[in-house]
């Protein structure tokens, strides 16, 4: 596995890299959205 991903060139890992992260960006971006909120009016309030 690691041999695989060492023969890859740094394009191919570039754009691995970014598939990854949109597909993760998504879900959590709408999670993140309200967790923000809730951690600025606690530290307001705190």
């Amino acid at each position: 596995m690691l041999s695989n991903i060492l023969k890859w060139s740094k394009i191919d890992v570039y754009k691995l890299l970014t598939k990854v992260e949109y597909l993760l960006r998504l879900p959590t971006v709408r999670l993140c959205i309200p967790i923000e909120i809730i951690c600025k009016s606690r530290a307001i309030g705190v």
